[in-house]
């Protein structure tokens, strides 16, 4: 189960945590036109929020590029993005970001080297650690590992709520640990409990805790009993034999108790 369930309204993302239920609201910005985009973040300093804003809406112009198809949600959880994939943003930045940028200047009359000088203090600071360089590292992961661009409609997800996005993708620790975390969870629940709680049928609760207990103390026997017939033999790594000991255990297919 996801840790938060997600619903849009026409101005925010709105997440649920899945556990006690509270609700948290996050307002989305208006998709900026590419040359607002590249002034906001300019002028960061003196507009964070808007410098942002800017920031996603450029990327989700960025990332429509066809060159990036194969990149769309391709990237395993909690792995790397691909070098490949930030190589080709960097290409598209010039290739995208440096027209518009550059094209006011040229209106201006301003030389060629002086466009250029220009040109290369913006880019050099863009992913210098700014709200660019933030927005894009959580941008690319949610493209890469949903293939989702960060809007709906006509409005942009805030830095936070991609943020939130990328951390519901994230397995609960609960279930991180397996079958013993999620009992856990269960016995936290139980604990803490009130009268709005089903518990469901007694009876069959109590058949299935016991079902699970000796199984339980059951694979731990096993894993106890192969640790202690090889702690004397000197030809063994009793560190490595434990280990072996538990992951054989822990192959054991659960039995069928629900």
């Amino acid at each position: 189960m996801s840790k938060f369930e997600v619903s849009y309204t026409d101005s925010a993302i709105v997440f649920v945590n899945s556990k006690t239920n509270k609700a948290e609201k996050l307002e989305m910005g208006d998709v900026m036109a590419p040359i607002d985009a590249i002034n906001a973040i300019r002028k960061e300093q003196n507009a964070a929020v808007s410098a942002s804003r800017g920031a996603v809406s450029l990327l989700c112009e960025l990332l429509t590029a066809p060159r990036l198809d194969g990149y769309k949600g391709t990237c395993p959880l909690n792995e790397a993005m691909p070098k490949e994939l930030k190589s080709a943003v960097r290409e598209l930045e010039v290739e995208y970001i440096k027209p518009i940028f550059c094209a006011p200047h040229i209106e201006k009359g301003a030389k060629a080297h002086t466009v250029e000088k220009l040109w290369q203090e913006y880019y050099s600071e863009l992913n210098a650690g700014g709200s660019y360089a933030v927005a894009k590292g959580h941008v690319l992961r949610l493209f890469s590992y949903t293939g989702a661009l960060p809007k709906h409609g006509d409005k942009v997800l805030t830095v936070a709520a991609i943020k939130k996005l990328l951390e519901n993708l994230e397995k609960p620790d609960q279930e991180k640990s397996g079958i013993a975390g999620k009992l856990v969870s269960l016995s936290t629940d139980i604990e803490n409990r009130n009268e709005k709680t089903d518990l469901g049928d007694y009876v069959t609760a109590i058949a299935a805790l016991k079902s699970m207990l000796a199984t339980y103390t059951g694979l731990q026997a096993e894993a106890l009993e192969a640790l202690t017939s090889n702690i004397g033999n000197t030809a063994h790594n009793v560190p490595q034999v434990a280990m072996a000991a538990i992951a054989k255990a822990n192959s054991v297919n659960e039995p069928a108790m629900m």
